[in-house]
Order: structure tokens, then C-alpha cells, then sequence
């Protein structure tokens, strides 16, 4: 690889960033240069895209589906290493997308102390990800409630560090399962993983192993 096209692999931007484009049809032309490797001559062909479904496809899922095929093809068929994207949406409580399934917040998931439920409804959202082109599901918040001042809260699951574990392990089984490249499962994107594990027992932490924490 050269170092422009190491940059460029690593590099994902969110949707709503000025710098693609003011308006949607100047961001998904901006998508098209970035992911060809032709918007900026010192990067190469991108490594992805974040938020893509929630910002250009707010007529529903077939579109959604549409750009994200568009997108995929000039990665695999029109880059030197033809290298497929990343690409992520936010799926805290369900896909944010236009048409998708919309759940309860974290603390209302959370408050029912029912991980087989938990993990049915990330089955769930997996599958609808997926059915429209999306590989990578940020869903958040994983660490314990214990600080009012976190700007998050809503999104988090419990207090209790040993509850938030079992939750995250559920949404992990549940978005994943046993093989990520199988139909309808997604990659499962998780945060603050170490403070999340603190109540964690070791043979539960298998679970993440093919998760990604940032």
C-alpha cells in the first residue's frame, strides 16, 4: 500500500461534515470522489463512511441500499486494492435511518433486566442494518450510569457495572453471532470497553473479541 492509500484506509468520515459537500447531492458526489480516492490528491480511495444512511437516504431503506451498493462497487471495482468499505450508522436503539425500527432508549432496555430481550432486539436491528448495506453498528452507551454529569446517560443501560456486562454481551451475540459474515449480523461497535468489563467475568469476555471498542 502506498502512504496515501494507508491514510486514506483509515480514514471514515461522518456524512455531515461540510467538507463532502452542503447539501445532499453534493455529499453523495463528495462520497463517490472520497471512496474513489479523487477528492484530495494527497489520500487515496477511503476506508468508509459514518452516517451515511441518516444524512443522504431520508427516503427509506431501498435508497439507503442503493447508495450503499453505488459506493461499495466503486470501492471494489474502481480502486487499485478494490478493498470494500466500512460502513457505520449510529444504531443506539434501533438503525438511524429513515424506515427503520425505533426502540426504547438504553435506560428503558436496561431497566428491564432481560438480556434474551436485549438480544433480540440487536438481532434485530442487525438484520435491518444490514438489508440496506450497513456493516458497522455504533450502539452505545456501554459503561455504567454512575456520573450525572456524563452527557449520555440516556443511552446507557444500568448503574450496575455486572448488568451492563450482560447487556453487552447480549447485544454482541445478538448483532454478531457466531460468524459476522453470516446474513443480517453486523459488526457490533461498542464503547469504553474497560470500564464496562470491571464487573465482567473472564469467560463472558470471549464475547468481544470480534467487537470494536473505541
Amino acid at each position: 500500500m502506498t502512504l496515501e492509500e494507508k491514510i486514506e484506509q483509515l480514514n471514515m468520515p461522518v456524512i455531515y461534515t461540510r467538507q463532502l459537500g452542503k447539501d445532499i447531492e453534493s455529499k453523495i458526489d463528495g462520497c463517490r470522489k472520497f471512496v474513489a480516492g479523487t477528492q484530495e490528491p494527497s489520500i487515496g480511495p477511503g476506508g468508509g463512511l459514518f452516517n451515511m444512511s441518516d444524512i443522504l437516504c431520508h427516503e427509506g431503506p431501498r435508497r439507503q441500499a442503493e447508495l450503499n451498493n453505488e459506493f461499495q462497487k466503486i470501492a471494489v471495482e474502481g480502486t487499485r486494492l478494490k478493498i470494500s468499505l466500512i460502513m457505520i450508522d449510529e444504531s443506539t436503539h434501533g438503525l438511524q435511518a429513515a424506515g427503520a425500527t425505533i426502540f426504547p432508549e438504553g435506560l428503558s432496555i436496561g431497566s428491564t433486566w432481560n438480556v434474551g430481550l436485549v438480544k433480540e432486539i440487536y438481532a434485530t436491528v442487525a438484520r435491518e442494518a444490514r438489508s440496506t448495506g450497513t456493516n458497522h453498528m455504533c450502539i452505545l452507551v456501554i459503561e455504567p450510569n454512575r456520573d450525572p454529569r456524563m452527557g449520555r446517560n440516556s443511552e446507557g443501560y444500568s448503574e450496575d457495572s455486572y448488568m451492563c456486562s450482560q447487556i453487552a454481551e447480549a447485544i454482541v451475540t445478538g448483532a454478531q453471532g457466531d460468524n459476522i459474515a453470516a446474513p443480517y449480523k453486523a459488526v457490533a461497535v461498542l464503547c469504553d470497553f474497560s470500564i464496562c468489563c470491571f464487573g465482567m467475568e473472564h469467560s463472558q469476555r470471549k464475547f468481544y473479541e470480534t467487537a470494536f471498542f473505541y
